[in-house]
């Protein structure tokens, strides 16, 4: 098969795939390429890269999520995480909310940085580029990790709304809108698994909150209920039915029960009270009213409404004092119990208050004794200072009252300083050579 070789002038519609750059090509001819009818983005020739050494991409170091309260869950939250690639072999506790999934070590020389996907999920990442300046900068350097799509979302929005409500240029909104976007490219070189347990975590937990709130009546479902109860009790039946002639049974019956209480001092009625007894065909009103005045009057009381503890009379008279009121007394113990222990706690608990105010103040009073003495000296040593630097400024005084009458003595303006006559050296040149001389020939010595 014969070879034919020929020099090509022209190449087009070229499939650049390879370019191999050397120090001295074979032939030394140049190439060109005509940036005609858009044949150089057709070839897809790109040498923006080619001195460009490609970033390492970020490492997973640690899955951290933070612990469940139910066991269920922590495990259903382990499987999902290994569901995406990554090793829950290892687990250990960073601290009581936290559970970290070691992936590997960090190479020699990186430092892994933290960021916060979610509220359920953080990982640990070496080879991050950190932002340079700006916003999420500022935010890394304060908080301490780097935000997550969410979060940084928020953080650019909420810095949106207030640049364009003070912004002063057009170009300050398009500054933080560069910023939200190269912050954007570094997330997206981060791992996609780390993503995709995130948005499978947060799945899971969602699910189990949802199904506890059902398990769980709402607090306004149960007021609605209690609401609806009351609304039922409040209704008053028809005038002239079974109910309504119940009802004002039930509520002559409690009257009268009231009124027994009060004679007789009893406390025994709420027994009474809820007890719903038969209907009975109403009395007539005077009669009743009638009947329980003749009895209240026949009656005679034998306690007060209630017992009367020692510490009550401590003031009064005993003269002043019926017989009913004095068979009345009884221990205060035996009286108003819960009042009683409940005024004893009181007091116990303000003795100790008295008591640790009291600490504070023999400490405070023996600070600001301190801080007294400590002025005091201060005082002293300033005192002592001034006396020093008043007689210093009289010596002073004293000493320019001295050299104010001083004249200085000088030479007069005809005493002038004798002039001086440097005899010239004579240089001597020793080299037997002259003429201009080549600095090419002359030997070179290094």
């Amino acid at each position: 098969m014969a070879k034919i070789r020929a020099k090509l002038r022209e190449l087009r519609d070229a499939d650049v795939r390879y370019i191999s750059l050397v120090d001295r090509a074979a032939t030394r001819i140049p190439f060109r390429v005509l940036k005609r009818n858009n044949e150089e983005t057709a070839m897809g020739i790109d040498l923006s890269r080619v001195f460009k050494q490609d970033q390492p991409k970020p490492t997973v170091i640690d899955v951290v999520v933070f612990a469940q309260p139910d066991q269920t869950l922590t495990d259903q939250v382990r499987q999902s995480i290994a569901t995406v690639g990554f090793t829950t072999d290892r687990v250990r506790k960073a601290d009581e909310e936290t559970l970290v999934y070691p992936q590997q070590a960090a190479p020699n020389g990186s430092e892994p940085v933290l960021i916060r996907l979610s509220d359920q999920m953080v990982v640990s990442v070496t080879n991050l580029t950190p932002p340079a300046d700006g916003l999420f900068a500022n935010f890394v350097e304060s908080e301490g990790f780097y935000p997550g799509f969410s979060l940084a979302t928020k953080i650019f929005h909420d810095e949106w709304l207030d640049r364009v409500q003070k912004a002063e240029q057009p170009g300050d909104t398009k500054k933080l809108l560069d910023q939200y976007h190269s912050y954007v490219e570094q997330l997206l070189t981060v791992p996609e698994a780390c993503f995709k347990a995130d948005g499978i975590v947060n799945a899971l937990v969602a699910e189990a909150v949802q199904k506890a709130e059902t398990e769980t009546p709402d607090a306004d479902e149960s007021e609605d209920d209690d609401q609806a109860v009351v609304e039922k009790r409040g209704k008053k039946p028809a005038e002239g039915s079974p109910e309504e002639e119940a009802e004002e049974s039930e509520e002559e019956e409690a009257a009268e029960d009231v009124a027994k209480d009060k004679a007789m001092g009893k406390r025994d009625t709420v027994e009474k009270r809820g007890k719903k007894k038969a209907p009975k065909t109403p009395a007539e009103p005077d009669e009743d009213i009638d009947d329980l005045a003749e009895d209240a009057a026949t009656e005679e009381p034998t306690r007060t409404k209630r017992p009367v503890a020692d510490e009550d009379l401590d003031d009064i008279d005993d003269d002043a004092v019926s017989e009913d009121g004095k068979r009345s007394r009884v221990d205060a113990l035996k009286t108003d119990g819960g009042r009683t222990r409940k005024t004893q706690k009181c007091d116990d608990q303000t003795q100790v208050i008295l008591a640790a105010i009291e600490k504070v103040d023999q400490k405070l009073s023996k600070r600001i004794g301190e801080v007294t003495t400590k002025v005091e000296t201060v005082v002293q040593t300033q005192s002592a200072h001034q006396k020093a630097l008043d007689g210093v400024v009289k010596k002073t005084e004293t000493l320019e009252n001295k050299l104010g009458s001083t004249v200085v003595a000088g030479a007069p303006p005809s005493d002038r300083p004798a002039e001086r006559t440097v005899a010239s050296v004579k240089k001597y040149d020793d080299d037997p050579r002259t003429g201009c001389f080549d600095t090419a020939f002359l030997r070179r010595v290094r």
